[in-house]
């Protein structure tokens, strides 16, 4: 009894498992395919450009809420450790502030400052364009307001870090009536926050893509990113001898470990957008692997264990039809293409029964019905199974995917199109021949 329990609960898990291992493993592929280490580096160069600006915003709003004392603003500034170390943050901040209240001069100083803090922004859309490739191109305004977006939320995580040990305190405050242990609620609160703010930010910054994924597929790509990046960094933190940084980089290290760090996580903020977009289309990545591995690509080595599954998942696409029934007539409306897994099938002109005028074949491993989705018109022929047929039925939405993930389904059909054109006008001339 008990091995029977064992082997239901594996049977529910093993389907689960086994997907969040082909999403990413696809992920993996297509951040190699998509060059995103390279995006990764942009995005930490840009972002180390821009946080001085973004602090020295943050102190001027602060300085604009301390007004009777202005040196509290550059206090709360220098608290953030890790740029500490790097910068001389109070002197930066200090200066920027005497200068940022004279009048016309302190205005355009200002707004120099937010300019140049926009510098981070643009590469972060530039790899999350290559990433969803279906994403067309923005609208200036959208572009404008999603840059925005993306400065306001820089801004916005050097305000969390700023107060980081402020909400710690506040915690402490609140816990102590429920007798919780508050010093390490307290600590938990330091550590976590910016870890948290930075998964709030990856999920506003996913969300700004003009055809972004719906919110759970991005909900896990921020969750992907955070995790992998909070470990990464634990391990970083853990294993690197910081000491020894120090004693041959002297004040470079603390710039270079700021550095590593920055990049880990763009790395990772990128590999999060790629498991959101993969997540999104799922099932046009699986058909893709199994029909490669239907056709003369086999799959090999690992693939071939991650994989063997493909056809099972996608099980919801799949329809059987007897031999001599009618997969669909000429002049119906539907827009569905299908994919031959085994069994044959005739394309025929005729809308009604017997089927007398075939034109064509189609063996396994091809498709049909794709010019009704290409053209959106009604059907042109009649498809008929030859054998017992077993199709994929693929919706236009899902095969729109396809096309757009697949350059050699993309050819496929396009190839396949241009034959049916040819032999449409074939048979227009032979029967005007005869005419």
């Amino acid at each position: 009894m008990c091995r029977m329990i064992i082997s239901k609960k594996l049977a529910i898990i093993q389907p689960y498992f086994e997907s969040v291992v082909q999403k990413l493993w696809i992920s993996f592929q297509l951040y190699g395919k998509n060059s995103l280490a390279n995006h990764a580096a942009a995005g930490a160069y840009s972002f180390l450009l821009a946080s001085v600006p973004a602090l020295l915003m943050v102190a001027f709003i602060l300085s604009g809420l301390f007004q009777s004392s202005p040196e509290t603003a550059a206090q709360l500034i220098t608290q953030i450790d890790f740029l500490k170390s790097v910068f001389d943050i109070k002197g930066l901040v200090e200066n920027f502030l005497a200068q940022s209240h004279t009048g016309t001069t302190g205005f355009v100083f200002v707004i120099s400052t937010f300019w140049s803090a926009l510098l981070f922004a643009p590469s972060l859309q530039r790899g999350l364009t290559v990433i969803f490739c279906d994403s067309g191109k923005p609208s200036l305004l959208r572009n404008t307001i999603s840059i925005l977006v993306l400065e306001l939320l820089v801004i916005a995580f050097a305000f969390i870090m700023v107060f980081n040990s402020h909400i710690a305190l506040l915690v402490y405050k609140i816990a102590a009536p429920l007798r919780f242990n508050i010093a390490s609620v307290s600590a938990v609160v330091k550590k976590t926050l910016p870890y948290l703010s930075l998964g709030v930010f990856s999920f506003i910054a996913y969300r700004t893509v003009p055809s972004s994924p719906r919110r759970a597929a991005i909900l896990s790509g921020a969750v992907t990113c955070v995790l992998t990046f909070t470990l990464t960094s634990f391990a970083f933190q853990s294993l690197l001898n910081t000491a020894r940084y120090h004693a041959l980089y002297g004040s470079l290290a603390g710039l270079i470990m700021l550095l590593v760090n920055v990049y880990f996580f763009f790395v990772f903020f990128f590999f999060g957008a790629e498991v959101s977009f993969v997540i999104e289309s799922f099932d046009a990545f699986l058909f893709v692997k199994m029909r490669k591995n239907y056709g003369q690509e086999k799959f090999k080595g690992i693939e071939q264990l991650i994989f063997a599954s493909a056809e099972n998942h996608l099980h919801k696409y799949i329809k059987s039809y007897p031999q001599d029934s009618a997969v669909f007539l000429k002049g119906d409306a539907s827009h569905e293409v299908y994919y031959i897994l085994s069994g044959t099938a005739g394309i025929y002109l005729d809308s009604t029964e017997p089927f007398t005028n075939r034109v064509n074949t189609i063996m396994p491993n091809n498709f049909f019905g794709e010019m009704g989705h290409v053209l959106s018109q009604q059907r042109t022929a009649t498809v008929r199974a030859e054998t017992d047929l077993t199709v994929m039925v693929l919706p236009p939405d899902l095969f729109k995917r396809i096309l757009q993930i697949d350059l050699d389904t993309d050819h496929k059909v396009i190839k396949t199109l241009s034959m049916h054109l040819k032999d449409a006008n074939e048979r227009s001339e032979n029967t005007t021949d005869r005419s």
